[in-house]
């Protein structure tokens, strides 16, 4: 159980996990940064989201090039009732730290993200972004199962988008799965979101040493 989330002047977020049994300390994972994936309800399932910690850069920056940050999951909900699916965000992304979630604001949708304001009563400090690729649910599928493969994303061990992962099959994509597979829905924008985004934070000693040995890369950290 988390019992204490802090970020610090470098965008770092620290995560506070209390000790299973008395005796034992306390034990404190760090992010780059805490990301959500958000699918609205429809006719078909409930509304959910999906919160994840991105890692933090390896210490060396040759495998911070070459390899993705790993993604954890933290926390998941659903509900047919977007008061109470804003009600619950609201509370995990505080309590978590994370002030983004990647969701479909476009055409009918668009309507979803205005009554989230008007539940969450502003929800200072969370941004809902425009999911990439949010017409295209086989890409992003591909985007998730790459990286269980590459074993870069650690699902729960039970819970609603362990089921569905392994519930789904390749018949049900033919049939607007975006409707009915509401976690993997929310997951996949999450996942996407993440790979077209920046990555969070790099840690100062890092950078330095990047910028040292190899200088300052064109467009940006992650530009090739």
């Amino acid at each position: 159980m988390i019992i204490k989330s802090e970020q610090d002047e470098d965008g770092i977020i620290r995560h506070t996990i209390s000790a299973p049994v008395d005796g034992m300390d306390d034990r404190v994972v760090e992010y780059s940064a805490v990301m959500g994936g958000l699918s609205w309800p429809n006719e078909h399932a409930p509304g959910y989201y999906i919160i994840m910690g991105q890692s933090r850069f390896d210490d060396d920056y040759r495998s911070v090039v070459k390899i993705k940050p790993s993604l954890t999951f933290l926390e998941e909900f659903e509900s047919s009732s977007l008061a109470k699916l804003v009600n619950r965000l609201t509370d995990d992304a505080k309590m978590l730290l994370c002030n983004e979630f990647y969701c479909d604001m476009e055409g009918d949708l668009e309507g979803f993200a205005e009554s989230f304001w008007t539940y969450s009563n502003g929800a200072k400090g969370i941004n809902l972004v425009q999911a990439p690729f949010t017409h295209n649910f086989m890409y992003g599928t591909q985007r998730v199962s790459e990286r269980i493969g590459e074993n870069s994303i650690t699902m729960p061990v039970k819970g609603i988008i362990r089921e569905q992962i392994e519930r789904m099959e390749v018949k049900d994509l033919q049939n607007k799965p975006e409707s009915h597979f509401h976690a993997v829905n929310a997951l996949r924008y999450l996942v996407c979101g993440v790979e077209k985004f920046s990555p969070g934070p790099v840690p100062p000693e890092i950078m330095a040493r990047i910028l040292r040995d190899t200088g300052p890369r064109p467009g940006g950290f992650m530009a090739t």
